[in-house]
């Protein structure tokens, strides 16, 4: 249980293994949660054939994509205090820009070497 706790720990540094299975942990739900959402906007619009219905999902499904990983990304940077590492800010950028890319696929990765980062907290553990 300790274990879950520092994996669940944003602002602590985290290993190579642990950063790995948060970005696959991290994936596995955005993709869920794009899939959801994305399906659930093609039912709103009211989308006539599958194609259209498709189209506006992926379309909603990668705005969600570019809004969480974003996020995730400056959330990490609070729980870490980051605010002054230029290199915490380009991985920030790097992670909206790859999401407009490739999604939560390649957005998530800069997110992740956030994640794995040093924290500039100075409590003790």
């Amino acid at each position: 249980m300790s274990g879950d706790r520092k994996f669940l720990d944003l602002s602590r540094s985290k290993s190579a293994g642990q950063s790995v299975l948060f970005y696959f942990f991290s994936l596995i739900i955005l993709i869920l949660l794009c899939g959801l959402l994305g399906g659930f906007f093609a039912i709103l619009t009211g989308a006539s054939s599958g194609k259209e219905s498709f189209e506006a999902g992926q379309k909603f499904g990668t705005i969600v994509a570019i809004i969480s990983c974003t996020g995730l990304s400056v959330f990490i940077m609070y729980k870490k205090n980051l605010w002054k590492k230029t290199v915490a800010w380009v991985c920030a950028a790097l992670a909206f820009a790859g999401s407009i890319v490739l999604g939560g696929l390649l957005g998530l990765v800069f997110t992740t070497i956030l994640y794995a980062m040093h924290s500039n907290n100075f409590r003790r553990s």
